[in-house]
């Protein structure tokens, strides 16, 4: 499944890390720039994106 979650904060990582651990494509956004989450995206495995 593809999963899309806007907001990088503590929730959204941890929804990110459980739904990357169980096996689904997973893109995170914020509201700002989403160069802003590369060390989250690397240490969770995850795409960025944004909320467009």
């Amino acid at each position: 499944m593809k999963i899309g979650i806007l907001g990088a904060g503590f929730i959204g990582r941890a929804m990110a890390t459980l739904a990357k651990n169980r096996g689904h494509e997973v893109m995170v956004s914020n509201s700002r720039d989403p160069q802003t989450l590369i060390s989250t995206a690397a240490a969770i495995g995850c795409a960025l994106g944004t909320a467009e």
